[in-house]
């Protein structure tokens, strides 16, 4: 019988992928089994491969990409706007052999200057600088006429310079007031010319380098009695023609100008300023507004005086009224 059981157990073994036999008692005629369920790590190695290992598509970033805008070519069109005014202004003289201060300017000066480039024309602005150099004539040509040029070198080439002249003219026809006095002579300025050397900061794209001349051909500005001085803190555009066309046009903007000529003193102070009617009309807006800003203030003061007197009032036990 032990034999019998033996071949049944083998059967019976043969049914499952793993089984053992701990142990046979022959003795007692009983045999002990024990089962066990097939390992998981044979599962496992019937499984199927891994996505993992698959081959994956090439990175998208691999792709090649299209060019980015930014190098797109773009035609920058020409712009009119006005310079921003200069901040900073410098004083200038002229002196003659006698040691007499016959010219005194003070002002600060900005320029729009047209050009020409393939694309167009465009406008460039430049500003004067305040360590400017000046040099001039008290007698150009004659006793009525004197002169002063502005200069600082230019960008493209320190030998060469950018300039600008004014001129002034003198009145010696006297004529009588209303009240029937001889009225003090005149002058103003008479002239004003400009030569500017382009650069390629200030003058990008431009087609040629050839200085560029304007002048104002005849004007009457700034006119001021003799031993006395002209006055404009305000913002003032004046506007010369450029030499070879016959409509551009460079603007010069003055601001916090102040000028005198035909002076007989040895000092670079000015004599007794004439404001102009630009400063007038701001001085009298401001005015109103000061005046008004004092009242206000004034009313709130004494809103405050009549509120802390009233609070100690009442705590020293008083009835209001």
């Amino acid at each position: 019988m032990a034999v019998i059981r033996f071949i049944l157990l083998g059967l019976v073994c043969a049914g499952y992928a793993n089984c053992s036999v701990s142990s046979i008692d022959w003795d007692d005629q009983t045999t002990t089994t024990e089962i066990f369920p097939p390992s998981t790590s044979e599962t496992t190695s019937t499984a199927e491969p891994s996505t993992t290992s698959r081959p994956t598509e090439p990175s998208t970033t691999s792709r090649p990409t299209e060019p980015s805008t930014t190098t797109r070519v773009t035609t920058v069109k020409p712009t009119t706007v006005k310079p921003n005014p200069p901040t900073s202004s410098g004083t200038w003289t002229v002196t003659d052999e006698t040691n007499i201060t016959c010219i005194v300017v003070k002002l600060a000066a900005s320029f729009v200057i047209p050009y020409s480039t393939f694309e167009g024309e465009r406008n460039a602005t430049l500003v004067m600088p305040s360590n400017a150099t000046s040099n001039g004539s008290c007698l150009y040509p004659d006793e009525n006429h004197q002169a002063i040029t502005i200069r600082w070198a230019a960008d493209r080439n320190p030998e060469d310079f950018n300039s600008i002249t004014v001129t002034f003219e003198r009145n010696q026809s006297r004529v009588e007031d209303v009240h029937g006095d001889a009225a003090a002579s005149q002058y103003f300025v008479s002239h004003l010319e400009m030569h500017i050397i382009p650069d390629s900061l200030h003058f990008p794209n431009i087609t040629s380098y050839s200085k560029i001349d304007a002048d104002s051909k005849i004007v009457n500005l700034y006119t001021t009695n003799v031993n006395n001085s002209y006055r404009c803190n305000s913002e003032d555009d004046v506007r010369l023609m450029v030499s070879g066309s016959t409509s551009q046009t460079a603007l010069v903007r003055l601001t916090h100008v102040q000028m005198e000529a035909f002076r007989n003193l040895s000092n670079d102070k000015f004599n007794v300023a004439s404001d102009c009617s630009a400063d007038d009309i701001l001085t009298s807006d401001i005015v109103p507004i000061a005046v008004g800003c004092a009242l206000a203030a004034l009313v709130v003061v004494v809103l405050i005086a009549y509120l802390i007197g009233r609070r100690r009032a009442r705590q020293r036990g008083y009835q209001s009224v």
